[in-house]
């Protein structure tokens, strides 16, 4: 086995392809799975031949494993499985279908958008979402009043990912739906714009008699970003289920609601720690000072992750500073820190070959003494030393002799047994 050779040798391709013609199904099955292993798009012509199976656990296989193929022909592969009388392969090829990311797939998806069954209809719908194919927008629009709730709900996504101001009055009248999902899928969809006409409709969904379309109107709002909203987000900080509660004090501080900055600070006295959090966080980004008394009752709290968003607001609403970063990104850049950290500590851990630890350089300027660890420290401390400093390499030994002279050119007067360098 040279250099050049794969790694791992999946057998040749049509001797493979021949196994599809076994009698024994378990032998097909199989077949499916290596031809898929090769990862190869000339393995397809072989793999779509098993549509036709007569075994279902074989084109179960084949729908899994097309999904690993991202091309036009393997969509129409999936699109024949999708309508499968067979349910579990139906659904598996549901799946495989919303994997695919090629525009130029649409085409042989979209035929089953008016098939008969409402499962495959939904399933076309389902594969043409992440698409975004322009194609799809009137067989989607008109597909919005089917029968099927579930129909309905992924042509709505179809709509949804196109984000077309155009389509606009399809998706204000999907949130009157019937059905709760097809509700939700709409006032979520909403936020993409910021016109008046869709606030307006997302916060009459704030009284929505299921709370999971409430949660996603008041969530929606905080992104349109109408002030018309507020009143009605403030109204649903009484809303029966915390969920609802949390996602309007999100949504007012992103609004920097100062109306609404009694009903916020009410929420820190809440027994859910949650709601204390986002009830500080929203007017931390308000950044009132008329909020600084409520915060400060507060900066004791219970919890340790209230009381760091507590202070984090106090650091803006004393001076109105609108502009510190969110608890939220705080967390965020505390944590790539952390990761840049940890990458540096192992990139240094497994550095090869491994460099002795650097004895510390020690600098004294008058009767003060210090040490620094490292060249690029010191370097760095020149700046605070004044012209002429005794710069020692180590611990100074007893008859070492400190070298003074002009900072600027104490690299070159060292002797060489006081040479700065970054290891001993």
């Amino acid at each position: 086995m040279t250099a050049f050779d794969p790694f791992e040798d999946f057998g040749d391709i049509e001797e493979i392809g021949e196994r599809l013609n076994d009698a024994d199904a378990a032998v097909r099955r199989l077949a499916v799975i290596d031809l898929a292993e090769t990862a190869s798009a000339d393995v397809l012509p072989h793999l779509l031949t098993a549509v036709a199976d007569p075994d279902a656990t074989v084109r179960l296989q084949l729908a899994i494993a097309l999904s690993e193929f991202d091309t036009v022909e393997a969509a129409a592969g999936l699109a024949r499985l999708a309508a499968d009388q067979d349910l579990t392969v139906a659904q598996a090829a549901a799946d495989s279908l919303a994997e695919l990311k090629d525009p130029a797939a649409a085409e042989s998806i979209l035929p089953l958008v008016s098939h008969g069954r409402a499962f495959v209809r939904a399933a076309g719908f389902g594969g043409l979402k992440a698409l975004r194919s322009r194609g799809a927008l009137g067989p989607a629009l008109a597909a919005m009043r089917d029968e099927d709730a579930n129909v309905r709900a992924q042509a709505l996504g179809v709509v949804a990912y196109l984000k077309l101001e155009e389509t606009l009055p399809s998706l204000i009248a999907a949130t009157r739906d019937a059905d709760v999902t097809v509700r939700t899928v709409a006032v979520n969809a909403l936020s993409f714009t910021s016109q008046p006409a869709a606030a307006a409709a997302v916060t009459v969904a704030l009284d929505d008699e299921n709370w999971q379309v409430r949660a996603a109107a008041a969530e929606s709002l905080g992104r349109i970003g109408q002030t018309s909203a507020v009143d009605g987000l403030t109204d649903g900080l009484s809303d029966e289920y915390w969920q609802v509660r949390q996602k309007c004090l999100n949504a007012l501080g992103k609004l920097k609601a100062q109306s609404a900055i009694r009903q916020i600070s009410e929420l820190l006295t809440s027994d859910m720690a949650t709601l204390r959090k986002e009830s500080a966080a929203a007017l931390g980004e308000i950044a009132d000072p008329s909020s600084r008394h409520a915060l400060m009752a507060h900066i004791g709290d219970a919890d340790p992750d209230v009381r760091k968003t507590v202070r984090w607001a106090l650091s803006g609403s004393v001076s109105g500073n609108r502009g510190a970063a969110s608890p939220r990104r705080a967390l965020r850049n505390h944590f790539h820190q952390r990761v840049r950290a940890f990458d540096t500590d192992m990139a240094r851990r497994h550095r090869a070959p491994q460099r002795a630890v650097s004895r510390p350089i020690m600098f004294r300027s008058g009767s003060v003494a210090a040490a620094v660890p490292s060249k690029p420290s010191l370097m760095r401390a020149s700046k605070s030393l004044p012209a002429n400093s005794s710069v020692f390499w180590g611990l100074p030994a007893a008859g070492s002799r400190p070298c003074s002279a002009p900072w600027r050119d104490i690299s070159s007067q060292l002797p060489a047994s006081f040479r700065l360098t970054d290891s001993p």
